[in-house]
């Protein structure tokens, strides 16, 4: 049995893809600790793993608004130097066999370069390297079109960034990342969830990348059917999912409403348990709002998905083999839209354009084209495949069971 140390990244879409692994891993017999905020307790302690925390949650809670992705970093650098002092001290009290490290946890690198124990990154979104794209390229991708306030403002949060790093570099004696290593988190074994295949530049990572698709719970653990109409309603199912409909962008569902409705098709729109339904209009007949979306349960019954771009949203769209419009919200949803539009499972559609028009027109082209839904079955049959969480675990035992033990400081005490 093995004692392992998991540093999770707070936020919903990087912790909830690591659940199943992490049951996994307790199944056959490994200690895990797991560290998150309090939100995340619940689902950590339901996978037999401990969970403890990293403390106060607001700690995570800052808006890549102010400076884009540099500001983001700078925001989570300066997380990082407050909450390593006491992490270094908890994980040399567990003296764990091994970190699981997820990408986006830059603590995670830091404490991997002071404890020096085997340590493997989780990553929940995309993999990203040097060869895929350079730092100087990707801060073109970023700011190259931006108003100048807002690369000003990225530019205060490199110099932020910069500025922490250093006193991370006196004080521990550890080498902060660029932004490409920031975003990527390398480290000796890398499991990424998602398909190699689906993988932008998939062939430009090495043998220490592991591709093993979505990481999808057990039979039995996924919500109950929601019914959008009656069993023997041929209508093609459009199914709007929650994360397309930002928080309090209620023109967005007003243009849903106006595009779809009187179709010849069902409509079902996961509505944020935030929105307001007062601020909205009635929706036409053939459209149903739900609280909770159920997306898995849903999409089989589903011709075409109407997505934000996350990458769970996206491997749960594709592995039903549903074709997919894709409005991006943040950064990596960008990625996603860009990857899906290239794959042909699916149609990019940037959000400030989505008018009614835009939307019906979009939709009619992906449901009266039958290769999207090929090309979707295509890459769903590629995640399925991969391994999921059992091969990220079986890879993930062997790095741990090859990785010497003397690589461990020398101040790593002997086991409680």
């Amino acid at each position: 049995m093995s004692r392992v140390c998991t540093l999770g990244h707070p936020v919903a879409e990087h912790i909830t893809p690591t659940l199943p692994l992490i049951a996994e891993l307790v199944r056959r017999g490994d200690e895990v600790i797991y560290f998150a905020t309090e939100p995340f307790r619940s689902a950590i302690e339901e996978t037999g793993a401990r969970f403890e925390s990293y403390g106060n949650p607001e700690l995570f809670d800052r808006s890549l608004a102010s400076g884009g992705m540099l500001g983001g970093m700078a925001g989570l650098l300066e997380t990082t130097e407050r909450i390593l002092p006491v992490l270094v001290d908890r994980l040399r009290a567990i003296a764990p066999d091994a970190l699981l490290v997820e990408a986006h946890a830059a603590w995670g690198n830091l404490l991997a370069q002071i404890l020096r124990v085997p340590t493997v990154t989780l990553c929940s979104t995309f993999a990203i390297n040097e060869s895929l794209v350079t730092a100087a390229g990707l801060m073109r991708q970023l700011y190259g079109g931006a108003p100048p306030g807002y690369a000003l403002q990225g530019l205060l949060g490199l110099s932020t960034y910069a500025e922490t790093a250093r006193r991370l570099r006196v004080r521990f004696g550890v080498s902060c990342p660029d932004i490409v290593d920031y975003l990527g988190n390398r480290q000796a074994l890398n499991v990424v969830f998602t398909s190699r295949e689906l993988q932008a530049g998939g062939e430009l990572f090495g043998e220490d990348y592991a591709f093993v698709g979505p990481s999808v719970p057990d039979e039995g653990t996924t919500a109950q059917a929601i019914a959008p109409a009656a069993a023997d309603d041929e209508r093609p199912l459009i199914f709007v999912s929650k994360g397309t409909l930002q928080h309090g962008d209620t023109a967005l569902y007003r243009a849903c409403f106006e595009a779809f409705g009187r179709q010849p098709w069902r409509v079902v729109v996961a509505v944020d348990p935030r929105v307001d339904r007062g601020l909205l209009p009635t929706p036409p007949a053939n459209v149903v709002l739900r609280d909770d979306e159920a997306q898995r349960t849903l999409l089989p019954q589903t011709a075409l998905c109407i997505t934000h771009g996350g990458l769970t949203s996206a491997h749960e769209a594709m592995w039903h083999g549903v074709p997919m419009l894709v409005l991006p919200l943040a950064a990596d949803h960008h990625t996603v839209a860009a990857r899906v539009a290239e794959m042909g499972a699916g149609l990019l559609l940037d959000r400030a354009q989505a008018t009614p028009e835009r939307l019906i027109g979009l939709a009619q082209d992906v449901l009266g084209d039958t290769g999207y839904r090929d090309r979707a079955a295509q890459l769903g049959e590629t995640l399925r495949t991969a391994g999921g969480h059992r091969r990220a675990a079986d890879v993930i035992q062997t790095f741990a069971q090859k990785a010497s033990p003397t690589s461990r400081t020398e101040s790593m005490p002997s086991r409680p």
